[in-house]
């Protein structure tokens, strides 16, 4: 009696024994093989270069007019293979704060779908002129090195984004060894207006911080639909006596009165419009609220290779 074998495995069918995942004897089972299906099945994988972002997908047996791509706000929407009402692929991804949206681009290429997305074009790194002379700001944020025998010749101080680079290098000196040291800039900071003074063997590094720019206590706020909104309770406490203050995103909350002083530091998110923050005092809850900006919407056309 004739009898055949086939080997069923997902995505290859081979006749080698090692490779073998079960054997089906079709004249016993008959039925069986007519249910044999192998449907498509999405793969990933993401890589970051120097110059952009590479989402890459394996849609086997989809074409290029099924596949939907958006970027909504920073989120990159990816809708490929509908059947049914449902699709095949349906995902969405959180995309990095320098990817240049409007510059996306993507590729179809037998069932692989490629995606770019390139990063924005990073500032050239600047050095900040050192001084012998000068004293820094009272409220600045400070750095301060003891370097015995050096002058402002031997010493480097460069911004790069938003990172504060100091080397002090000076061959032959005995009192102090050459270093270099890295700082992350803080947000409330002025990263334009940095200082570096080389005086009597004293490095002094300074960072002005940003002015707060203070937001007035209303009687009341009436919350639009679709703010931001966050609520602090403070129950007898007046709006006279309360100071709201904020840099960028970062609000500080001040309560003081005769017989107490306390602090509260909240952060909103990155889609609020904080030019247009509204602050209102009633029955002892402090409402903060705020538009949310208006997400932009990008489609990115599906080309073929």
């Amino acid at each position: 009696m004739d009898q055949r074998t086939i080997c069923v495995k997902r995505d290859k069918c081979f006749e080698t024994n090692a490779n073998k995942i079960m054997e089906l004897d079709l004249f016993r089972l008959p039925m069986l093989f007519d249910s044999v299906r192998y449907g498509p099945r999405a793969r990933m994988s993401q890589e970051e270069t120097e110059s952009g972002y590479t989402f890459t997908i394996v849609l086997a047996g989809v074409g290029r007019e099924a596949v939907e791509l958006k970027i909504v706000g920073n989120k990159l929407d990816i809708k490929a293979g509908k059947e049914d009402a449902k699709f095949q692929f349906d995902q969405r991804f959180a995309l990095p704060k320098n990817a240049v949206h409007e510059e996306a681009k993507a590729v179809m290429s037998n069932g692989v779908l490629q995606i770019t997305v390139p990063k924005q074009t990073e500032k050239a790194a600047r050095d900040v002129i050192v001084q012998d002379s000068g004293e820094p700001g009272e409220s600045d944020y400070k750095l301060a090195y003891q370097v015995p025998g050096a002058s402002k010749d031997n010493v480097a101080v460069t911004v790069n984004g938003n990172t504060l680079v100091i080397k002090v290098t000076a061959e032959n000196n005995q009192y102090f060894r050459n270093f270099s040291d890295d700082y992350r800039i803080p947000k409330d900071a002025s990263a334009d207006d940095i200082a570096a003074i080389c005086r009597n063997g004293v490095l002094t590094v300074s960072v002005p911080k940003i002015s707060p720019t203070s937001v007035a206590i209303e009687d009341s706020v009436e919350e639009e639909e679709g703010s931001f909104s966050t609520s602090i309770r403070v129950p007898g406490v007046s709006k006279e006596q309360i100071s709201l203050n904020r840099v960028k995103h970062a609000f500080k909350m001040i309560v003081e009165d005769s017989q107490r002083q306390y602090e509260y530091s909240f952060y909103t998110p990155g889609q609020v419009d904080v030019e247009k923050v509204r602050a209102g005092l009633k029955n002892g809850i402090l409402t903060i609220s705020a538009p949310r900006v208006a997400e932009v919407e990008y489609v990115i056309p599906v080309e073929s290779a």
